[in-house]
């Protein structure tokens, strides 16, 4: 088989990817061939779980001479004369199946992006702002998570919901926050030193004092003026 074509397409608010694997298919003798159903496994964002997509079965019938040991399928001659009585069937040659085993893989291919996209689309919208349809999330449930990865993504819907940020928003605007959701994020998934307790809580503070100044109107801290020499004040 070919090796996979592997593409991936960011627009705006979603994320989209395709793989595409290329498996011909040769059959030696005459008669039926079946196909059996294969499985495609990919990983649900909305439940944080590993599912399998099952396809069907297919069952061909295969017309021609058998292919003796050492006689390269390219070299036979298989007749592909009509049929009568079903005229909407027709002899398979090698080439047919090929065709065949391309439209099948092409088929699979577009049920996974079509998976891929619609869970990537659930996620894009747990992080972007005013998409959470959540119940409210609270940072006393936060802090009996121990695993890094569920408390980086509890911690990303909750400023989400409480804010309409992501993370990386924070960058300008609370710097000091930005950086602890970066050292989380490392803890996570760049096989960093282990979340502290200390590091947890002193998180979580952090965030009930931005869920504490949003309520009092001063969420943000004020920006430095652009061109100092000409600050009015």
């Amino acid at each position: 088989p070919e090796g996979p074509v592997i593409n991936d397409d960011t627009n705006g608010r979603s994320v989209s990817g395709s793989r595409l694997q290329t498996t011909s298919l040769v059959p030696l003798t005459p008669g039926r061939l079946d196909l059996p159903p294969q499985q495609l496994y990919w990983w649900n964002t909305v439940t944080d779980s590993l599912q399998t997509t099952r396809t069907q079965a297919i069952v061909l019938n295969v017309e021609g001479t058998a292919v003796s040991q050492g006689t390269a399928p390219e070299a036979l001659d298989v007749p592909t004369e009509a049929n009568p009585a079903a005229d909407e069937f027709e002899a398979l040659s090698a080439d047919d199946l090929r065709y065949l085993g391309a439209a099948i893989v092409l088929t699979l291919c577009a049920v996974f992006a079509w998976f891929y996209r619609h869970s990537m689309t659930s996620l894009m919208g747990r992080m972007l702002p005013g998409r959470s349809s959540e119940a409210t999330l609270s940072l006393q449930t936060a802090g009996s998570i121990v695993e890094p990865r569920n408390l980086l993504d509890y911690l990303t819907r909750w400023l989400s919901q409480q804010t309409g940020s992501a993370p990386y928003q924070l960058r300008y605007t609370h710097p000091d926050l930005h950086s602890r959701f970066q050292r989380l994020e490392a803890a996570a998934y760049g096989g960093a030193e282990a979340f502290t307790d200390d590091e947890r809580r002193e998180m979580l503070a952090a965030l009930a004092s931005l869920q504490r100044r949003r309520a009092t109107g001063s969420a943000a801290d004020p920006l430095p003026p652009l061109y100092p020499f000409l600050d009015p004040s």
